[in-house]
């Protein structure tokens, strides 16, 4: 058997702010598909984020490439949750006493996610963005809208 024979796999990556819901919305895909997909919470858009938002300085290009790399070899699904209440979490970052992201970086933090969206385009990848207010918050209905959007 040759490599280029092996099956594609489906990559489905959670990406968003702090607090947004990510990790709850994705534990609950997960069982709903039956762990059949490869499922990451954050991966290349946070870290460029994070990136941009902290002026770190480490090479983005790298990132860049990876993700190509990644787009070349995989079925990727990017779900990319947001809120236009920014309050929400700001809250949730004061409430569990977040120490990564400060509640006044959450609206330049959710900018900079949407310029990455924009810049990455021209790449071959699936694209889901969902506002988690349509769905009351709630990570059940969400985690339904992404199977059903994705038609997984």
């Amino acid at each position: 058997m040759k490599i280029n024979d092996l099956i594609k796999y489906d990559i489905i990556i959670f990406e968003g702010v702090d607090r947004i819901g990510k990790t709850s919305t994705k534990k609950i895909f997960e069982k709903l598909t039956n762990y059949k997909y490869i499922v990451i919470d954050r991966m290349l858009f946070t870290a460029i984020a994070y990136e941009k938002l902290k002026n770190r300085n480490n090479n983005i290009d790298y990132y860049k490439k990876f993700f190509k790399s990644l787009c070349k070899n995989y079925n990727v699904y990017i779900i990319y949750l947001y809120t236009e209440d920014l309050n929400l979490i700001k809250n949730r970052i004061i409430d569990e006493k977040e120490e990564i992201l400060k509640f006044y970086e959450v609206e330049r933090l959710q900018q900079i996610y949407f310029s990455i969206f924009k810049e990455f385009n021209n790449l071959k990848f699936n694209k889901c963005l969902v506002k988690i207010e349509d769905f009351y918050n709630d990570y059940y209905l969400i985690a339904k809208y992404i199977i059903k959007e994705l038609s997984l």
